[in-house]
């Protein structure tokens, strides 16, 4: 079973092509571990990418700086340089075409692109 088979079973985690990030910020550790169970994008067990933390802590802090400096469109704040909108890009540039075991975009795609606008 691949990963893109397991978190889009509405199973478990329902409507699960809906940007819903308060699924993971629940305050229930069962339903947390319930879902940490299901996430299997860096594999799990003994043999789990050796990288999945180092990974996860890049995506962390590149994402905090990014929204601390940038900000995003209509929530600006001090010490903002400019704000960042979606430009160009739909729903099917974010969805799976083909899944090889690696996910395939769909074909012509140009992928999630980002204006960065400064103030």
């Amino acid at each position: 079973m691949t990963t893109y088979q397991t978190i889009t079973n509405p199973a478990i985690y329902p409507d699960p092509y809906a940007f819903n990030p308060d699924r993971w910020l629940t305050r229930d550790a069962d339903q947390l571990a319930r879902l940490d169970r299901y996430l299997t994008v860096f594999s799990g067990g003994a043999r789990a990418c050796l990288g999945m933390w180092l990974a996860q802590a890049e995506i962390t802090l590149t994402l905090a700086k990014l929204w601390r400096v940038w900000g995003a469109q209509g929530d600006r704040r001090a010490g903002d340089v400019g704000a960042m909108k979606l430009f160009g890009t739909t729903a099917r540039d974010v969805r799976m075409a083909a899944d090889y075991f690696i996910p395939i975009p769909w074909r012509g795609t140009k992928g999630v692109r980002v204006l960065l606008e400064s103030f």
